[in-house]
Formats: C-alpha cells, sequence, structure tokens
C-alpha cells in the first residue's frame, strides 16, 4: 500500500478501515449504510450517507474486499475473504489503511 500523499487521502483510507472492521465485527460479516454511519461516528468519522456509499463501492469494486448488495433503499456491506485477511493482516489492501497491531 502506497502511504496516503495528504490528510484528505488519509482520512478516506482509515474510513475505509474502518467500514471494514464495522462490517467484519458483525456475527454474519454484513451490515447496512445506516449501521455503518453509526459506526464512523463511534470512531470519530462524521461522514453522509452518499459519502459511505461511494467509500463501500470502492470496497467492492477497487478493493474487492466487500460486496455490496441493495435491499429497499439501503446498501448492505458483506464481508469477503479479502477484506477478511486485510483486517487479519495476511494481505494488505491498496487504499485502505492497514489494521494496527492487535485489532
Amino acid at each position: 500500500m502506497s502511504p496516503a500523499t495528504n490528510f484528505a487521502d488519509y482520512i478516506e483510507q482509515n474510513v475505509r478501515l474502518a467500514i471494514l472492521k464495522a462490517i467484519g465485527g458483525q456475527i454474519d460479516g454484513t451490515l447496512n449504510e445506516t449501521l455503518i454511519k453509526r459506526a464512523l461516528e463511534v470512531d470519530g468519522h462524521r461522514k453522509n450517507i452518499p459519502y459511505i456509499r461511494n467509500q463501500m463501492r470502492f470496497l467492492e469494486r477497487e478493493a474487492l474486499a466487500i460486496r455490496v448488495i441493495e435491499a429497499d433503499d439501503k446498501l448492505v456491506g458483506v464481508l469477503l475473504p479479502l477484506g477478511r485477511d486485510h483486517l487479519e493482516r495476511r494481505v494488505r489492501l491498496e487504499g485502505v489503511e492497514p489494521p494496527e497491531d492487535g485489532t
């Protein structure tokens, strides 16, 4: 993974990690955008739903870490093996902050 080139990149990479952690923390490995928003707020990120959807799509299309399902009017993220591998530090995904030791 290349280091963030500026603070905005750092924040985006951190948000993506927080999204992965929120989804990965669920027993079934799924979480909808509204609950992801709440998890991000606990982590100190106050982001709107369009921003969260954009980051979920990045994690799906670019990082191949989640699958995004449309359920009614909400997006639901489903953790994929590559996303789990990133959280468990077996791989590093481009554009996603690596987890710290012990997280």
